[in-house]
């Protein structure tokens, strides 16, 4: 009785093996991973290599944060365009030069950049 039970887990356990080694590969692929990598993940983790795959999130897919029709990537709040691009507007104590657009201290009344007279 005992050989008919070893031989029945066996069974299954090598047909599990077998669908594991056939179904990792492709959901891998689906979500954007390494189908030859998991293809060994299937044969050396069997059915468990099957459940982490299936856990694991897609690799490829962009979350939304907002709706942006590029996923949610906008290129204006990078670091190098605002160092680049935005204006920068005057604080407390200073004033901005009509002429070329700098930030001048309250104390200064010519321009850092273009030397025109602050106009009051």
């Amino acid at each position: 009785m005992w050989e008919y039970i070893d031989q029945t887990i066996f069974q299954i356990s090598l047909i599990a093996d077998t669908v594991a080694i056939i179904v990792c590969p492709i959901v891998a692929h689906k979500k954007g991973r390494s189908a030859v990598g998991w293809f060994f993940g299937g044969l050396f983790l069997g059915t468990i290599g099957l459940i982490i795959i299936c856990c694991l999130e897609p690799k490829n897919v962009i979350k939304h944060t907002n709706n942006n029709t590029n996923g949610g990537y906008n290129p204006r709040n990078t670091d190098m365009y605002n160092k680049l691009f935005k204006k920068e507007e005057p604080k407390i104590n200073q004033w901005k030069c009509p002429n070329c657009g700098t930030i001048n201290s309250d104390d200064d009344d010519y321009c850092k950049k273009c030397l025109d007279k602050r106009n009051n």
